[in-house]
């Protein structure tokens, strides 16, 4: 049997996420702030304060804070970009709503985004 040594590292400053990572593969969308630029993602795992997305070759940058609607859950997320590579983003989830909560404008507006995509 062979052995390889391994660093230990706490898991604290190995990581900063908590709690177990649950896979999936749902489609979402990522819009600005302000609701604008919507694209295309594919929440490829998610956790108690975030998920990791895929993103398409073409995302080109994306903003620092942001909405994530989960287009199966029926779900919006307010977040913030906790890392990003070329292919996928980890997003720190700061609030969510169910997208039937039209008191929030913003929210009402990615609802409407999530309508049009669904009805394609």
């Amino acid at each position: 049997m062979q052995h390889t040594s391994q660093t230990s590292v706490p898991a604290s400053e190995n990581e900063q996420r908590d709690g177990r990572r649950k896979p999936m593969l749902a489609a979402g969308l990522i819009a600005g702030s302000d609701g604008g630029n919507p694209q295309q993602c594919t929440i490829r795992d998610s956790g108690p304060r975030g998920v990791r997305v895929g993103l398409p070759d073409h995302s080109g940058t994306l903003p620092q804070h942001l909405y994530l609607v989960n287009m199966r859950e029926r779900m919006a997320h307010e977040a913030s970009v906790a890392w990003r590579t070329n292919a996928e983003a980890g997003l720190a989830i700061r609030r969510s709503w169910p997208l039937s909560d039209t008191t929030n404008p913003v929210i009402a507006l990615l609802k409407k985004l999530w309508f049009s995509r669904v009805t394609r």
